[in-house]
């Protein structure tokens, strides 16, 4: 019995350890992050860190589904002097929703900001299309029906998607003033899988208030 605590005592004492010098580490990343900003800018930019940072905190330590502490709030404040490295604003209440969505991304070192946003984003757009599919199946109106999106560009600013039906067709000949929704000859001609048209969009910025349903088209192919 007194081994096995003995043993137990050992094994809390080398985490404790490991964790401690986790934290030393992101602490020393921070300060060298902060290193690299120019003196000029260097006071507003931890200024925005600390603005960020406190509202976040403020939202995830409310959240009781999010375990958040030490570590996970100096993660976030790294994290944070990495993207306003090269930026001058953040949107906090969009991060929040993205760290609900994801909460590992304050339990590990790596990974940014701006990747999460794309993560948030992809993963937004295929919530859309599948509350469109359901309503397409609720309502049998084809016009609900989602898009295929067929894959997003390296630079995850646009992405390729596949139209499906009329609506989808008068939709883009509306925007785009051009001829493919305004007769029956290329819905007829995809149906009989002759040809497919696909349409180049802007990925969509998602508004905070209100979910954006349909991204833009861009350009039609």
């Amino acid at each position: 019995m007194i081994e096995k605590k003995d043993s137990e005592a050992e094994e809390w004492f080398r985490r404790e350890a490991f964790e401690q010098k986790y934290l030393t580490r992101i602490t020393q990343e921070y300060t060298a992050t902060l290193a690299t900003f120019h003196e000029k800018v260097r006071e507003k930019k931890v200024a925005l860190i600390d603005a960020a940072l406190n509202d976040l905190s403020q939202r995830l330590r409310d959240n009781p589904a999010i375990d958040y502490g030490e570590k996970q709030q100096d993660i976030l404040k790294l994290k944070l002097a990495r993207h306003f490295k090269r930026e001058d604003h953040i949107n906090t209440a969009l991060l929040y929703d993205a760290i609900v969505e994801t909460p590992k991304f304050i339990n590990n070192y790596n990974g940014s900001i701006h990747r999460l946003f794309d993560i948030h984003q992809q993963k937004q757009l295929m919530l859309i299309a599948e509350r469109r599919k359901r309503r397409a199946e609720q309502t049998h109106d084809d016009a609900y029906k989602p898009y295929e999106a067929l894959f997003t560009t390296s630079s995850q600013k646009y992405y390729m998607a596949r139209l499906l039906n009329m609506p989808h067709l008068e939709e883009e000949s509306d925007y785009i003033r051009h001829c493919v929704g305004n007769s029956d000859s290329y819905i007829n001609k995809m149906k009989k899988g002759q040809i497919e048209i696909l349409s180049f969009r802007n990925v969509p910025t998602f508004n905070t208030e209100k979910t954006s349903s349909i991204p833009t088209p861009h350009s039609s192919l």
